[in-house]
């Protein structure tokens, strides 16, 4: 439903106070690519349509999925950049920006390569946000942490919180809204499914239980990602490794191989 259950920002807010789930600009990576898929599954190109492999523009071919072609499933659990590249201009960069609008993100977006890749920063809570719309068969809510806002000033009885004037009330203002049908959102899920059984994910899984998500790795390995949820513990989280000097180096299966560690003591 959007409830914020727990965050952190930093490692010691009193050295800094600095939000990096909520403030921080940082750049997605192949977390990005939700939106790329989205667009083109939700304008009826088919999963099991296949893409090819080989180089186009200034992106390189595939790295895990052999040469030839490969269909989405295939291209999304193992986070193919030309597959990626390929589905959005089928889909459209336009389109591409308007369903990441619809999903929340409100960073300036530019139809190009550098798009589809998870070049435009956005804030770690945006990108929750989006992967939650996915959780919720295609409804967006948006991420809070404050359920009620009450004017102690304005209360019929002074000592009865319960009858305070109500300034903000998530479940009335912050109204679920449909973004995309649920067949949408439950083959994107699906899609998802396989980053985690066979794909860039694999260090996310929990035994027992289902894991769907994404990872996502920036040039030089400055922002580490993952992003999942619980379908039967509506349930999500994302976890973004880096500093921010962003010297951080490494892989997103570091970030999934925490998701999964954190995520398993959650669900205890």
């Amino acid at each position: 439903n959007g409830s914020i259950l727990a965050m952190t920002g930093g490692v010691d807010f009193k050295k800094s106070q600095f939000n990096r789930a909520s403030q921080a600009q940082r750049q997605p990576g192949s977390t990005f690519k939700l939106f790329s898929y989205t667009a083109a599954i939700d304008r009826g190109i088919s999963p099991s349509t296949t893409f090819s492999c080989a180089p186009v523009s200034s992106v390189v071919g595939c790295h895990n999925g052999g040469s030839g072609d490969i269909d989405m499933y295939r291209g999304f659990a193992l986070s193919e950049n030309v597959v990626a590249v390929r589905v959005a201009q089928a889909a459209g960069l336009k389109n591409v920006i308007q369903t990441a609008r619809r999903f929340g993100i409100k960073a300036q977006l530019q139809e190009t390569t550098n798009l589809v890749l998870g070049g435009h920063e956005v804030t770690m809570l945006e990108m929750a946000g989006a992967y939650g719309a996915i959780a919720n068969e295609g409804i967006y809510t948006q991420p809070h942490a404050i359920r009620r806002v009450l004017d102690g000033r304005d209360c019929k009885n002074s000592k009865d919180i319960r009858t305070c004037r109500v300034i903000f009330d998530a479940d009335k203002d912050l109204q679920p809204r449909r973004i995309v049908d649920a067949s949408v959102a439950n083959t994107i899920a699906d899609l998802m499914r396989g980053t985690v059984e066979y794909g860039t994910g694999r260090a996310a899984a929990i035994p027992q239980a289902t894991v769907v998500g994404k990872t996502g790795t920036t040039d030089a390995g400055r922002d580490l990602w993952f992003i999942g949820f619980l379908p039967q513990r509506r349930l999500l989280a994302a976890v973004w490794l880096g500093n921010d000097e962003g010297t951080t180096g490494g892989s997103s299966g570091l970030a999934a191989q925490v998701w999964g560690e954190y995520m398993g003591k959650v669900i205890r």
